[in-house]
């Protein structure tokens, strides 16, 4: 059976032609008394997970053997039944999209890299889906490039650049989908291109974006870039009965300070060398209504951005 295309991560179910790995090896297998995951592939290379399938190992190579075998077909047969019936029930639980306006071509490289990568991903029921597991180290070897990222204030160029606008689409996609959120951070400063309180930041592999599944069904993520456009969406098998909305409500917002520092150069001549960026705190809650009518309120976050210094370079007489 070929690998290509193949990959179980936990509970999360890929499909496409993305990198492969092995869902059980036989032979660590038996030396513990349950196996939580499975996999099974069906016609056209697609791989699907079965997560939390439990039971007792047998004592001998060749049982467990056989209760692999069991496990691997009963899962087909259920996968193959939902197959069969899913193209008529897909269902764009939610989509969002982020501008790419003002970002570098290799910027939107490593987004559009990233956004690939997932496309395509199956969240089984219950099961956690995690970004950085998903997509992997965005590094040379993996397709990525040099892009500018923000470090203390400095745009400098770093591998991957720009992915962290991937999660934070995905992020609100997921959001207004009602999928669960078991891991988010924010950036140090907002992002330009979501309001504050709204961005995930990822960084390879302490920093991560994890979302759980809470319906008795898989959904499908799906994610591209269009033009200057990059846009997540989130496919279930049934219409929600519930709709979901972000409010926020901002606490404080700082103006950035102005630092300047001497320029040798270009004596008495004044460059704004960052601009700075304004600090703020936000509170951010998902509302869950029905008709209309909100009944249930969900606290999500309590970011506090710090303030940009504004870097200016003056000459010898100091400037305002």
């Amino acid at each position: 059976m070929s690998r290509r295309g193949r990959e179980t991560l936990g509970g999360v179910l890929r499909s496409g032609n993305n990198r492969s790995e092995p869902a059980v090896n036989a032979d660590d297998a038996h030396a513990c008394d349950r196996v939580d995951t499975g996999q099974v592939v069906v016609d056209g290379g697609s791989s699907y997970a079965i997560r939390n399938t439990q039971y007792a190992a047998p004592h001998s190579p060749r049982g467990l053997q056989y209760s692999l075998l069991a496990a691997l077909v009963a899962g087909l047969v259920g996968v193959m039944a939902w197959a069969s019936t899913r193209q008529e029930k897909d269902v764009t639980l939610a989509r969002f999209v982020t501008t790419l306006r003002g970002r570098t071509p290799n910027q939107v490289h490593n987004v559009a890299l990233a956004a690939r990568t997932i496309h395509g991903t199956w969240i089984a029921p219950g099961a956690v889906f995690s970004f950085n597991r998903v997509v992997g180290s965005w590094s040379s070897n993996s397709g990525y490039k040099l892009a500018p990222v923000s470090y203390d204030g400095e745009l400098v160029p770093s591998w991957g650049g720009g992915v962290c606008q991937a999660s934070t689409t995905l992020y609100n996609a997921a959001l207004l989908a009602g999928l669960g959120i078991e891991e988010r951070h924010r950036h140090r400063w907002f992002a330009r291109y979501v309001a504050p309180g709204r961005d995930a930041a990822v960084a390879y592999s302490n920093i991560d974006l994890k979302l759980r599944n809470p319906y008795p069904w898989p959904v499908r993520l799906e994610g591209e870039v269009r033009g200057e456009l990059v846009e997540f969406r989130v496919v279930g098998m049934e219409p929600l009965e519930d709709r979901f909305e972000i409010r926020q409500r901002v606490e404080a917002v700082h103006a950035p300070p102005t630092v300047r520092q001497p320029r040798r150069e270009e004596l008495g001549h004044r460059t704004v060398r960052n601009p700075g960026k304004p600090g703020c705190r936000v509170l951010t809650y998902r509302l869950r209504l029905r008709e209309g009518q909100p009944t249930q309120e969900e606290f999500l976050s309590d970011d506090a951005y710090p303030a940009m210094n504004r870097l200016v370079l003056v000459g010898g007489g100091g400037g305002r």
